[in-house]
């Protein structure tokens, strides 16, 4: 049975005889991207960097690359110094903004249930206004719609 440590001892013997097994030979997706790049003069890649299309390609790949690095490796940086610092500074920022997101969230509901309070306010003073009229015989001869809502009413001069 053969181990790991056979298998690695093998491909390291055949590398440094020269001959290189099939699967170091075949070329990635990432060699053909360097080649399609690296042919391009400094202008034509700078027009590239510019193509709306390339950009977003680009920052996709990028995108699931550093999710990929994240997802293998977040437990060995967060050992390192530098990698529990700043783990630490982030996890305090979200906390405080978790914090100052929630109190805004408050004062804005806050905000939107006097103004909801108004409105109701509003729609019951005029229903009032023109149920005690209609019952007094008036008519609402005209509305003026302010930050008061008033209504104009003329009772009927019953002189005929």
């Amino acid at each position: 049975m053969t181990t790991v440590l056979d298998e690695l001892k093998e491909k390291l013997a055949a590398i440094q005889s020269g001959v290189v097994p099939n699967t170091y030979a075949t070329k990635t997706i990432v060699d053909d991207i360097l080649l399609e790049t690296s042919s391009l003069s400094l202008e034509e890649q700078l027009t590239l960097l510019n193509l709306p299309e390339y950009k977003e390609a680009d920052t996709a790949y990028i995108g699931a690359f550093n999710s990929y690095l994240m997802n293998r490796f977040r437990s060995e940086f967060v050992a390192t110094d530098t990698g529990k610092q700043v783990a630490e500074n982030l996890l305090r920022v979200i906390r405080t903004c978790k914090s100052t997101m929630l109190q805004q969230h408050k004062d804005e509901m806050d905000e939107f249930r006097k103004w909801k309070a108004a409105q109701e306010s509003s729609k019951q003073s005029i229903v009032s206004t023109s149920t005690i009229d209609a019952d007094n015989g008036s008519k609402p001869i005209a509305t003026n719609r302010t930050d008061t809502d008033t209504a104009i009413i003329v009772k009927p001069n019953n002189k005929e």
